[in-house]
């Protein structure tokens, strides 16, 4: 129709504007490419960053989730169950009094988390050697590891009651703890 239009108009200034109001130039075109091309290239980074942030949450997650698995497995086997830092990873083995230990569960910390001090009942411990117990009666030695991500310090502090939490920062002292109603008096050990 519009060509029928077109045609009874013999003005080729009307022809040229009108098709040309019909499909987009190569100038149209690149500028929408590099419109597109830019919205990528802000949203990607921020799209990874989110990856590898929920990654690392639920890294923290398993490794918050280690204790609590000991201890229950240590009452459940009546056996004790230790957590040990072995090449970057942190590994669950149930400690029978004879024969050797076998492992339960290991959790690779990657290049995100890395061990850096550890603590184990009030004592400054080697990350290599340091050994977490839990007992089957549902005691656990008190302690925790001290971990970087990036540029920040994060603390997983592990209880002699077999619970742990995150904290911010440097590993603080767990090896007094508070009798329990809030009372100021500390237990010595």
């Amino acid at each position: 129709m519009i060509l029928q239009v077109m045609t009874k108009n013999n003005d080729k200034r009307s022809y040229r504007f009108r098709h040309g109001s019909l499909a987009f130039t190569v100038v149209e075109l690149n500028i929408v490419i590099l419109i597109l091309l830019l919205a990528a290239a802000l949203i990607i980074p921020s799209i990874k960053s989110i990856q590898q942030s929920r990654a690392i949450k639920d890294l923290e997650g398993s490794v918050a989730r280690l204790p609590i698995e000991a201890k229950n497995d240590a009452v459940k086997s009546q056996v004790p169950v230790t957590l040990l830092v072995q090449n970057n990873e942190l590994v669950l083995q149930e400690a029978p009094a004879t024969g050797a230990a076998t492992t339960i569960k290991q959790v690779a910390l990657g290049q995100d988390l890395q061990v850096t001090a550890a603590q184990l009942n009030g004592q400054t411990a080697d990350p290599g050697t340091w050994t977490w117990t839990a007992y089957p009666d549902g005691t656990s030695d008190a302690g925790g590891l001290q971990f970087t991500e990036g540029s920040a310090i994060r603390s997983l502090v592990l209880y002699k009651d077999g619970t742990s939490n995150w904290k911010t920062g440097e590993l603080p002292d767990v090896s007094t703890q508070q009798w329990p109603a809030g009372q100021l008096q500390r237990r010595i050990q």
